[in-house]
């Protein structure tokens, strides 16, 4: 128990390891009766450790006499710890002080050292910017313009050795204090096939700018909604903007490689070889979305595709069992609280306007018996003396769903597939929602084998909620002076 506890600690306070220099800092003290939590605290005053316990376990009011001129930290604490039922690790900076059986050898320490080596590829070059990290640790370097790194490390842990291109590799550390790693090609990545204009290629055949975009895993690793939101960051070199979060009016702004002209820069979207919208599509139904950032896609689709071109391939069936999928969710909804904070006392109220009035030398349009009166009904008659907070009232918690149903199978010779998705998200302003249906099915047959023919058919029906109360009312929800009534919509008493 005691070797699991302190082999706990040092892996936690691996992630703040220093030098190995710091493991061997001396100190000079010289008492006698010194209590055990004075002595820490000259430890910590000649040094740069920190000490860890558990008042509890440790008796911080043991006296010991300490006579140490320019001794190891070790040294002392394995002199005042002797014979007795506590232990102590260090790592780093760190000592921890633990309760556990009486030892011979109670220290428990782990050595940290400086590790060097060079990176270089499968022809000896040296690799520049390799990623060199201790595994589950924040502590890391990267390789400089030789292929050189330096970090601090100890034996036992793991060394991973990362870089873009290239088979990610782990090195379990033993006694070696130098490591020249070779690195190999990723392979597999290079073979990966992506969509382009024209077909589909190999990325290692590829002399365009193509970003790939598996939308299979995307779409499972988290709820999305909205595919141009779902593009954010899952490309380099593609911007996405946002300015709108209202449901079914969100659809995000995409440029490649930034502004491009002072017109229209946006790109021209292609889905499965026809321009269309992103907006139409259920993101269940995409399987892949390929991104032509340079200029080489004008060749295929003219001065159209000058801001770049997002191509879009969705599900087709595949040969085989029947296979049906369902994906669905549930979201909940609701404003940030503090961010609205509307004065909901119209006493209050009165009294800012009358404050305004008074800055500016003009008659105040409230008396001071009206704003008495509401202030000492105190809510008690709410249609008389309304207090109304219209953050309360106008917003609420918007319980968001989306269901999709889909199937796809069949033979060699003929494949279909076929999906159903719907989606209702309510908003969190009341008459604010949107609800849409997607529908999509293709079957492609192969008649002949020279000749292979299918049909594609998709749609959607989106429906809006837009009763907003109009001007009046808008700027009667401005202060507490009004009330809400009951019923669809949001409606005032004036």
């Amino acid at each position: 128990m005691k070797i699991t506890f302190a082999s706990l600690f040092i892996f936690i306070t691996g992630l703040f390891a220093t030098e190995a220099s710091s493991q061997v800092a001396k100190v000079s003290i010289n008492s006698e009766n010194i209590k055990i939590q004075a002595l820490i605290n000259q430890i910590e005053q000649q040094t740069d450790y920190l000490f860890i316990y558990n008042k509890n376990e440790v008796d911080l009011n043991r006296k010991v006499t300490v006579k140490a001129e320019n001794k190891p930290v070790a040294e002392v604490l394995q002199n005042i710890f002797d014979n007795t039922d506590i232990v102590y690790a260090m790592q780093g900076n760190n000592i921890m002080l633990m309760k556990g059986e009486k030892a011979e050898n109670p220290i428990i320490m782990q050595t940290t050292k400086r590790i060097t080596g060079t990176i270089t590829d499968e022809y000896g070059e040296p690799l520049i910017g390799v990623n060199v990290s201790v595994e589950g640790t924040s502590n890391g370097t990267i390789t400089d313009g030789s292929g050189h790194f330096s970090l601090s490390a100890s034996p036992g842990e793991t060394i991973q050795i990362s870089y873009i291109g290239y088979a990610t590799r782990r090195i379990k550390l033993g006694n070696e204090s130098t490591l020249d790693v070779q690195l190999k090609e990723d392979t597999q990545a290079l073979e990966e096939v992506v969509v382009v204009g024209f077909g589909t290629q190999k990325k290692i055949n590829l002399s365009g700018s193509v970003s790939s975009v598996n939308m299979n895993e995307l779409a499972e690793s988290r709820p999305i909604t909205n595919v141009t939101n779902a593009l954010a960051g899952v490309a380099a070199g593609l911007q996405v903007t946002s300015s709108n979060n209202r449901p079914g009016d969100d659809n995000a702004s995409i440029l490649i490689r930034g502004q491009g002209t002072l017109n229209n820069a946006a790109p021209l979207v292609i889905i499965d070889g026809m321009e269309g919208e992103m907006s139409s599509l259920n993101v269940q139904d995409i399987e892949n979305i390929s991104v032509l950032k340079d200029a080489s896609s004008a060749a295929i689709y003219g001065s159209r595709a000058a801001n770049g071109v997002i191509l879009i391939t969705t599900k087709s069936g595949k040969s085989g069992k029947l296979s049906v999928s369902y994906n669905g969710y549930v979201s909940f909804q609701s404003i940030r609280p503090g961010v609205l904070d509307p004065v909901s006392n119209y006493a209050d109220y009165m009294e800012y306007i009358n404050s305004g009035y008074v800055n500016s030398d003009m008659a105040t349009p409230y008396s001071s018996t009206a704003i008495s009166e509401w202030r000492n009904d105190n809510g008690q008659n709410p249609l008389k003396y309304p207090n109304t907070n219209w953050i309360d009232a106008a917003f609420q918690t918007g319980v968001g769903t989306q269901h999709n149903l889909s199937m796809s199978g069949g033979t060699e010779k003929i494949q279909f597939y076929g999906a159903f998705g719907y989606f209702d998200n309510p908003g969190v302003l009341e008459n604010a929602g949107y609800r849409k249906y997607n529908a999509r099915t293709n079957i492609t047959a192969q008649l002949t084998p020279w000749l292979k023919m299918g049909i594609n058919a998709s749609g959607f029906v989106g429906k809006a909620i837009r009763e907003m109360p109009d001007n009046q009312q808008r700027k009667q929800a401005n202060r507490p002076l009004s009330v809400p009534l009951p019923g669809d919509g949001l409606r005032l008493r004036l």
